[in-house]
């Protein structure tokens, strides 16, 4: 990590606990600047952390994702995904229409990480939350978006 911190010119916190866990990354050659916080993000998912913001402007925090929850930035995973990665810490809210929000959680559930992802589900408001990394956000709401439809017309039996 302090490789990465002196090549991105970035300040990192990270405790004690987050210390003992070793990240080697190999490259048969120099890893680009403009590609090293991403090769970062996805070797420090692998040892299930991750990498936020700090509460102090200009630092950045390495924190373990066993509650996701508590460390997701709130947004839309698709624009997080596209401006920082993959491998961010993101919590959405997906609105229901169609479907039940306990069935629907049981139908996201299993795609989230384990441990840290979590889904929500609130029912009074027909509303899921979801927090995980903004990659397995964003797969979950294309999943929620294909699965609440409408259902389609019942088939009526001919009696006669």
């Amino acid at each position: 990590m302090e490789y990465v911190s002196q090549r991105l010119e970035m300040k990192i916190l990270f405790d004690e606990a987050v210390s003992t866990k070793k990240i080697r990354i190999r490259s048969t050659g120099d890893i680009p600047v403009d590609s090293l916080y991403q090769v970062l993000q996805s070797a420090l998912k692998m040892k299930e952390l991750a990498i936020i913001d700090a509460e102090v402007t200009g630092w950045k925090r390495i924190v373990p994702v066993a509650r996701l929850g508590n460390i997701a930035q709130r947004g839309d995973a698709q624009q997080i995904v596209e401006q920082k990665g993959g491998a961010v810490p993101v919590m959405q809210v997906f609105t229901l229409e169609h479907t039940d929000v306990t069935q629907m959680q049981q139908l996201v559930q299993p795609f989230l990480s384990q441990p840290g992802g979590v889904c929500t589900p609130v029912k009074e408001a027909k509303i899921l939350i979801i927090a995980d990394y903004a990659a397995n956000v964003l797969r979950a709401g294309e999943l929620i978006e294909a699965l609440d439809q409408p259902q389609t017309a019942k088939r009526v039996k001919d009696t006669i």
